[in-house]
């Protein structure tokens, strides 16, 4: 219990020093959890989320159900990760890969300061632990806040998550198997949207055509079925 009461500490005191809080929403376990608990803390909460191509149902499910539990309405902000895609020339034409090079970078960093600006939040809450392993935050224990943003989730591990979501009966988010929730050109994302989610992947398609050429492999050569049956053993 430890880790819930330590969060909860930790918001209190952050409601109490900021009125409004900036809420990034992928739609994924970590960041349903800390949409309830900021929920439940701050005065006002904003929600945004990062799409990576617009419209795909299994993202708008998620925010649809966000607005109905929590009475948010959430800002759409396109992810850097497509501008980076295209400009690699994965799955797409050399025309589309020429229509971004001279297009600046930017970060996902970058996207979050815009959204916090628009809608004036104080802080932003991210749902990032420190046993993840994109996290790039130092490894101080209870490092909690760094700069304009806040981790709610920092000490917790995933079964930590996994216990919130249920005894706040949260239902559970679909998932490709990966520890990542986010939508992107990866062979296990793309197989799971082919075979469970054939509109969105169809979408995704629409810019990147080459993606057909995934389930073919699968399909010829056996590439992903390792994968699969690793997560169904899981």
């Amino acid at each position: 219990m430890d880790v819930f009461l330590d969060t909860a500490k930790f918001l209190v005191d952050q409601s109490k020093r900021h009125q409004s809080v900036l809420v990034a929403f992928s739609g994924g376990k970590e960041s349903m959890a800390v949409l309830d608990l900021c929920a439940r803390s701050f005065r006002t909460v904003h929600v945004m989320h990062a799409y990576f191509v617009p419209g795909l149902e299994v993202a708008e499910r998620q925010i649809e159900y966000a607005g109905r539990r929590w009475g948010v309405s959430v800002a759409q902000y396109q992810h850097p990760n497509f501008f980076d895609y295209l400009r690699s020339g994965v799955y797409c034409y050399e025309s589309a890969q020429a229509s971004v090079a001279r297009i600046k970078r930017i970060l996902f960093g970058d996207v979050l300061q815009m959204a916090r600006r628009d809608c004036g939040a104080d802080v932003v809450a991210i749902g990032r632990k420190r046993s993840d392993n994109r996290m790039t935050l130092s490894k101080k224990r209870n490092m909690m806040r760094e700069g304009d943003y806040i981790y709610p989730l920092y000490n917790w591990r995933q079964y930590d998550v996994l216990a919130y979501l249920q005894m706040r009966k949260i239902p559970k988010p679909e998932s490709d198997g990966r520890r990542s929730s986010s939508i992107d050109l990866t062979t296990p994302c793309l197989l799971w949207l082919h075979d469970h989610h054939p509109g969105d992947f169809k979408r995704i398609a629409r810019y990147f055509p080459d993606v057909v050429a995934v389930p073919k492999r699968r399909e010829w050569f056996g590439v992903g079925k390792v994968k699969e049956k690793a997560d169904a053993t899981a």
